[in-house]
């Protein structure tokens, strides 16, 4: 049991660090993230490797997080697979959303730099992906606040990083809920998706001190 919590806890700390590293490839995030359609499309045409290079570790990043995050709950108290399941099924969108805007978006880029207008299906892609990514915010800090109470109320787990959790996340998903606090320039402050993998490098990284004084 030791070895499989061991083993879940670097797949939880290696998949949050692969996100926050392909986080830190995204191209011209001012404006890429908060332009229009027609800044959009041009900073992907421009920074296409970087766009790609993001997409991918963000991709590989969720679903490391996710297989973590199933394989801790397989090896503590029950409560925390609640909060494993319910983030992998926040996975799903998310995952499809990352692939669709590095597949389907560079395409259209392209095309708009060829001087081709935007296909009209593009809006409703673009629709479609914006809800996947809501639904993953709101699922996965729901699923972190599940997996946080459930660790603090075990004794023999780190406290301190169940504290975290709870706290946190209960902050984003609030946050989330109502767009609010908005921070001049940055946005809603929890609605960039690297701070979901902030509590779960947290946990991850208790549970491997948690090992090593075993």
């Amino acid at each position: 049991m030791t070895t499989d919590l061991h083993l879940a806890a670097w797949a939880l700390v290696i998949g949050s660090m692969l996100f926050l590293v392909g986080a830190g490839f995204a191209p011209e995030p001012t404006r890429v993230f908060s332009g229009d359609l027609g800044v959009y499309l041009d900073v992907l045409h421009r920074r296409r490797r970087s766009w790609l290079t993001m997409n991918v570790l963000m991709i590989a990043g969720v679903a490391t997080t996710a297989a973590g995050f199933v394989a801790l709950g397989t090896v503590t108290p029950e409560p925390v697979l609640v909060g494993g399941v319910i983030y992998t099924v926040a996975a799903v969108p998310w995952i499809v959303a990352l692939g669709s805007r590095a597949t389907i978006d560079t395409d259209v880029a392209g095309s708009v730099a060829r001087g081709e207008r935007v296909p009209d299906a593009f809006h409703l892609v673009s629709r479609l992906t914006g809800a996947g990514f809501r639904t993953y915010l709101l699922l996965a800090y729901a699923a972190i606040v599940a997996a946080g109470a459930a660790v603090v109320a075990h004794g023999d787990l780190p406290a301190y990083a169940g504290w975290f959790a709870v706290g946190f996340g209960s902050a984003a998903l609030l946050g989330n809920a109502v767009n609010r606090p908005v921070l001049p320039g940055w946005g809603p402050l929890f609605e960039p998706p690297f701070m979901v993998h902030l509590p779960t490098l947290v946990l991850g990284i208790a549970f491997l001190g948690r090992h090593a004084v075993q």
